[in-house]
């Protein structure tokens, strides 16, 4: 009996918006590592997602009193979704690395040196 391959249309064309208007939803397979999703509202507006989590803020713009960003267009929700996935790969994770370093090399200079 032969199994069947099931594999996800993220998987197989990562770099593009899978959706449609009609299913309210868009998945971008894999952009830096990150699923990213955007929903339609039901108020008509667009909320985007890294993976499950809604609270994707940038340094200059925080989070909105209701626990997620909504916005107007299709290609505002994108474009915020990627600047943030570019911020968290190029800034945090480089802060985030050299933070973790010095901490432990305050913990045991003789093992983790700087």
């Amino acid at each position: 009996m032969k199994r069947t391959a099931l594999r996800s249309p993220c998987v197989e064309t990562p770099n593009k918006w899978l959706g449609s208007e009609k299913t309210g939803t868009w998945q971008y397979g894999d952009y830096r590592r990150c699923y990213l999703t955007i929903r339609k509202l039901d108020n008509g507006k667009y909320r985007p997602n890294v993976g499950s989590e809604g609270n994707i803020p940038l340094p200059d713009k925080p989070v909105p009193a209701e626990g997620y960003f909504q916005f107007e267009t299709f290609e505002e929700a994108s474009e915020h979704v990627f600047k943030y996935v570019d911020w968290v790969r190029d800034v945090w994770d480089s802060q985030y690395r050299t933070m973790v370093q010095n901490n432990l090399h305050r913990s045991n200079p003789n093992v983790y040196l700087k």
